[in-house]
């Protein structure tokens, strides 16, 4: 586990130069696309064109897109749930849901690592309902996010061919392909708007694998002994 998050990780760092690199600069009338502002979400769609040739190479994002925001979600899952469990409010850290839950554990939880390297809770005799509720949402959101690590770290290839074949799309490559010279600064801007989401996606996967690199200490730490 540990050993395919830093490959991963390594690979998104040389990733993150390649997608500017090649990337193509769109031409002027195209870079008005506002920056998102802080803390607001990155949408993680592909504009569609409805030129087959330009949305045959964003397709290929689809599924690489969706294991971050699947991944997302189970990180999100894993702290909501245990909040969801123990009566606590929601947007509260992982951090103080693993606090309230030993405390009402009252000593009756341990921690094991699985296969992978990856926490999860064990319930000693007679634990509450809801420590017991707490501890299988959990394991359970641990379990999807270890199914999510490999896929993870396939992603930094893949968004680099993709990024590498969204460089060779141009207003005259458009033209063949049937646009109307009139139409191309239109489909230029969703192509734009996609290598713009492509290029924010390295980051994004390099967050999500430092959060779960991040987990096993976490929890260990929680319920030391």
């Amino acid at each position: 586990m540990r050993n395919w998050i830093s490959v991963a990780l390594a690979m998104l760092v040389s990733l993150s130069v390649v997608t500017t690199a090649e990337a193509k600069k769109p031409p002027k009338e195209d870079t008005t696309t506002a920056a998102p502002a802080a803390g607001a979400p990155v949408v993680l769609t592909m504009a569609s064109t409805g030129i087959a040739d330009v949305d045959n190479v964003f397709n290929a994002a689809v599924e690489p897109l969706k294991t971050v925001q699947d991944t997302q979600a189970a990180l999100d899952n894993l702290t909501k749930n245990l909040n969801s469990a123990l009566g606590l409010a929601d947007g509260g850290s992982l951090a103080d849901a693993l606090k309230d839950l030993k405390e009402k554990a009252q000593g009756k939880v341990t921690v094991a690592m699985n296969e992978k390297g990856m926490p999860s809770l064990k319930p000693g005799d007679a634990v509450p309902e809801n420590v017991q509720k707490a501890i299988d949402g959990f394991n359970h959101s641990i379990d999807e996010i270890t199914s999510l690590v490999p896929k993870l770290a396939s992603l930094p290839d893949q968004f680099k061919a993709i990024a590498t074949s969204a460089a060779a799309i141009s207003p005259a490559t458009l033209t063949k392909s049937g646009v109307k010279p009139l139409d191309a600064p239109k489909v230029m801007k969703a192509v734009t708007g996609n290598v713009k989401i492509l290029g924010q996606a390295p980051t994004l996967v390099t967050g999500l694998l430092d959060s779960i690199k991040n987990l096993p200490t976490q929890v260990s730490s929680a319920f030391p002994g």
